[in-house]
């Protein structure tokens, strides 16, 4: 593709920077080994959490301890500390493109964030795995729910977003407000409107 050059980048986190579903896969393990508990049961537990939420991105970290410390009847502090402090589970969960790519982008770009999920913990993501300073404070827009029109409003006309979920790129794609690009790292599949990439190291190969 045409190099990226002069322009606002903003980049989905889970499934686009960050592998959330390695990441939650590492932590469970640990939990397991940590507390010699069953696998099965500590995914049991976990699926149980997440048929409560409305959706995905209501998941809160420190809530979702809590439950699992309650059921599973083991120590909250433990298992927080393994879940928000371990810096090398984050930084694995990094895909292994990211930091190569940011770099060069970054030279000739501003970068920024457009996630969704709690602020607070999108953001721990982007520090614990070391590639928060790659993005700009003012290009970073994370809301519960990235759809609403009061945050797609905010964010700058003519931005280059990034992003893995195909409804919400089509959903942007129809406002002609911004430059879309579809990471889809699942399948072959492309879009006729969008630009497709399969890893987001295509953004700065020729």
């Amino acid at each position: 593709m045409l190099p990226i050059r002069k322009k606002i980048v903003l980049f989905d986190i889970d499934g686009t920077l960050f592998d959330s579903r390695f990441f939650g896969e590492r932590v469970r393990t640990q939990f397991t080994k940590t507390f010699k508990i069953d696998l099965v049961e500590v995914e049991n537990v976990s699926s149980k959490y997440f048929e409560n939420l409305e959706s995905g991105t209501d998941f809160h970290p420190q809530a979702f301890i809590k439950f699992l410390a309650g059921k599973l009847a083991i120590k909250n502090a433990v298992l927080w500390k393994i879940f928000w402090e371990n810096e090398e589970n984050y930084k694995k969960a990094l895909y292994p493109e990211v930091t190569k790519t940011l770099c060069q982008l970054v030279t000739n770009n501003k970068l920024g964030i457009y996630s969704q999920g709690f602020r607070k913990f999108q953001l721990h993501k982007l520090s614990q795995s070391g590639i928060l300073d790659f993005f700009q404070k003012e290009y970073i827009f994370i809301s519960r729910r990235k759809l609403r029109p009061s945050l797609t409003k905010s964010m700058p006309e003519s931005s280059v977003i990034v992003d893995n979920h195909p409804g919400v790129v089509e959903k942007l794609n129809s406002t002609k407000r911004f430059n879309i690009i579809w990471l889809n790292r699942i399948s072959n599949e492309k879009m006729a409107s969008i630009q497709t990439i399969k890893k987001l190291g295509d953004l700065i190969t020729p």
